[in-house]
C-alpha cells in the first residue's frame, strides 16, 4: 500500500517537473520507479518522450528499442508497431528498425504495409550498393505477393543487372503467365516476350509475339521475328502464312507469292488440300497473272480442284470486300467522332477567352474574314484519311484511295512545315504515302465501277462449276502418287 502512494506522489512530482519545462527533474523521478519496477513500459516511455524532447536522441532511441522488444515479444504488435513508428520519426534511415516494423506488420497479416514497408527496405540496400540483401528483400515481397507484376519486374531487372541470367529468365516467364492469364495482351507482354526469346527458344512464344506485333501494327517487327527461327518457319504453316500476309501488306508481292508458293507445298506434303488452295487463293487476289501457273501445279491432284480453287478465290474476294467497308465504316465513325471532340474543345476554349476578356480585336462579325475552326491542322484528321485511303486500296478502289493521300499529304506537309504539335508522327506517315503514290497506284489508277473488280480464270467451260466435296478430293489424293510442285 505504502508503495502504491509513493508511486503516485513520484508520478505527481514528475508531472509538475515536466509542466514547469524542468524535464532533467522529471526523469529522476521516473527513473525511481523504474528501480523498483523495470518492467513499467508506460514510464519508460515518457523518459524517452522526455529525453526527446531535451534533443537526446540516442538515448530516447535506446529506450524505444527496449519497448518495442518487449512488446513484440509479448505479441502486443501493434503496441510495438506504434513504438517502432515513434523511433523512425527521430531516424528514419534505421535498418533494422524498417525490417522489425515489416515482419511486424506481416506477422499481423497487414500485407500491403508489410510490402510498403519491405520496398522501402530493397531501396536503401540497393543504393548503399548492398545488393544481395536487396534482392532477398525483392524476392520476399514476390513471395507475400505472387501474382504482382510490378514485384516481379523489379526482381527480374534485379537480377539480370546482377547477371543471374536464368533467374531473371524464370521471372520473366512467371510475369509473362500473369499477364496471359490477366488477358493483358499489349506492348508490355511483347517486351516481356522479347527479353525470355533473347535466351531461350521457345516456338508457341515466339508466334504469340508475333500476333500481338500484328495487332500494333509492327508488321516488320513481325518479319524479324520469324527470321530469327528461319529454319523453324520454313517448316511451319502457321509462321509461313503469317510472313506471307505481311509481305503482302507492305506491297512486297513478290516475295509474298513466294512464301504462299512454298506454303502451298508444305500443305500438300502433309495433304492438306485445303491449307494448299487457301494458299494459291492468297496469290490469285493480289496476281491473277499466275492462274496458269497455278493451275498446272494442281490440275492431277484430283477431280474438280480447279473449280474448287475458284470457289475458294471468290469466297476469300467476298469476305476482303465485307472486311475493307466494315473498316471503311468504323473509320468514318472514328473522324466524325474526332471531328466533334475537336469542335467541342474549340468551344470550350472559346468560351474561356470571351469569360477572361479576350476577344481579338481582328475578328469581324464578317464570315468571309471569321477564323474558321476547321482550318485547324490537326494529326488526327490526316491520320484518318491516311487509313481510309489504304482501307479503300485494299477494296481496289484506286482512284478514291489516292484522293485521300492527296488529302492526308497536304495536311501533314502543312504540320511538318509550320512545326505544329504531331510533327513526329507526320514524317513518317508522309514517307509511306510517297512510296504509295510512287507504285502503280499513281501511274495506273483503275476506273472505278459500282461492282467490285473480280478475278477473271482462263476456262473453257461456260457453265458454272459445282462446288466440290473436299472430302472425296482428299481421298483422290491419297490414291494418287505424291508429285513435286517445284
Amino acid at each position: 500500500m505504502t508503495t502504491i502512494l509513493n508511486k503516485e506522489r513520484i508520478l505527481e512530482q514528475a508531472r509538475i517537473y515536466v509542466e514547469s519545462g524542468k524535464y532533467d527533474k522529471a526523469i529522476v523521478e521516473y527513473e525511481k520507479i523504474l528501480s523498483a519496477d523495470p518492467s513499467d513500459m508506460r514510464v519508460k516511455l515518457r523518459i524517452a518522450e522526455l529525453y526527446t524532447k531535451r534533443k537526446q536522441i540516442n538515448e530516447a532511441i535506446k529506450l524505444y528499442r527496449e519497448v518495442a522488444e518487449i512488446y513484440a515479444a509479448e505479441e502486443f504488435y501493434l503496441k510495438a508497431v506504434t513504438v517502432l513508428k515513434n523511433i523512425l520519426r527521430l531516424n528514419p534511415t534505421l535498418i533494422d528498425v524498417n525490417l522489425m516494423l515489416a515482419e511486424l506488420y506481416e506477422k499481423m497479416g497487414l500485407t500491403h504495409d508489410a510490402i510498403r514497408q519491405y520496398d522501402i527496405l530493397s531501396t536503401t540496400f540497393d543504393q548503399k550498393g548492398d545488393f544481395k540483401r536487396a534482392l532477398d528483400v525483392c524476392r520476399k515481397i514476390v513471395e507475400l505477393m505472387p501474382n504482382s507484376e510490378s514485384a516481379r519486374i523489379k526482381l527480374a531487372e534485379m537480377l539480370q543487372r546482377e547477371g543471374l541470367i536464368d533467374e531473371a529468365i524464370d521471372e520473366y516467364e512467371a510475369i509473362a503467365k500473369i499477364f496471359e492469364t490477366n488477358k493483358k495482351i499489349d506492348a508490355r507482354l511483347a517486351e516481356i516476350y522479347e527479353k525470355i526469346l533473347v535466351r531461350r527458344e521457345n516456338l508457341d512464344m515466339v508466334k504469340a509475339l508475333c500476333k500481338i506485333y500484328d495487332t500494333l501494327g509492327e508488321k516488320k517487327k513481325i518479319l524479324k521475328c520469324i527470321e530469327s527461327i528461319k529454319s523453324v518457319a520454313e517448316t511451319d504453316s502457321e509462321l509461313l502464312a503469317l510472313q506471307a500476309k505481311v509481305y503482302a501488306a507492305l506491297n512486297q508481292l513478290e516475295t509474298s507469292k513466294t512464301k504462299f508458293f512454298a506454303l502451298a507445298d508444305l500443305e500438300l506434303e502433309k495433304e492438306n488440300i485445303e491449307g494448299a488452295l487457301n494458299a494459291y487463293a492468297e496469290v490469285l487476289l493480289f496476281m491473277p497473272q499466275e492462274e496458269d501457273r497455278i493451275f498446272n501445279k494442281i490440275k492431277n491432284i484430283g477431280d474438280g480442284i480447279v473449280d474448287e480453287l475458284k470457289h475458294v478465290v471468290d469466297a476469300k474476294k467476298k469476305e476482303k470486300e465485307e472486311q475493307a467497308e466494315i473498316e471503311i465504316k468504323k473509320e468514318k465513325q472514328r473522324t466524325k467522332e474526332r471531328e466533334k471532340q475537336e469542335e467541342l474543345e474549340n468551344k470550350k476554349k472559346d468560351i474561356g477567352l470571351k469569360e477572361k476578356g479576350y476577344i481579338p480585336k481582328e475578328v469581324k462579325k464578317d464570315k468571309t474574314k471569321e477564323v474558321s475552326m476547321s482550318s485547324v491542322v490537326d494529326i488526327g484528321g490526316a491520320e484518318a484519311s491516311f487509313q481510309l485511303g489504304k482501307a479503300y486500296l485494299r477494296m481496289g478502289l484506286k482512284e478514291e484511295a489516292v484522293h485521300e493521300f492527296e488529302r492526308a499529304k497536304d495536311q501533314l506537309q502543312k504540320i511538318v512545315d509550320q512545326k505544329k504539335p504531331g510533327n513526329d508522327k507526320a514524317e513518317p506517315i508522309l514517307d509511306e504515302i510517297d512510296k504509295l503514290l510512287c507504285s502503280d497506284i499513281e501511274k495506273k489508277p483503275a476506273k472505278v465501277d459500282d461492282k467490285p473488280v473480280e478475278v477473271k480464270f482462263k476456262d473453257d467451260k461456260k457453265d458454272v462449276p459445282k462446288k466440290i466435296d473436299t472430302t472425296k478430293t482428299d481421298k483422290n489424293f491419297k490414291n494418287k502418287k505424291k508429285i513435286s510442285f517445284v
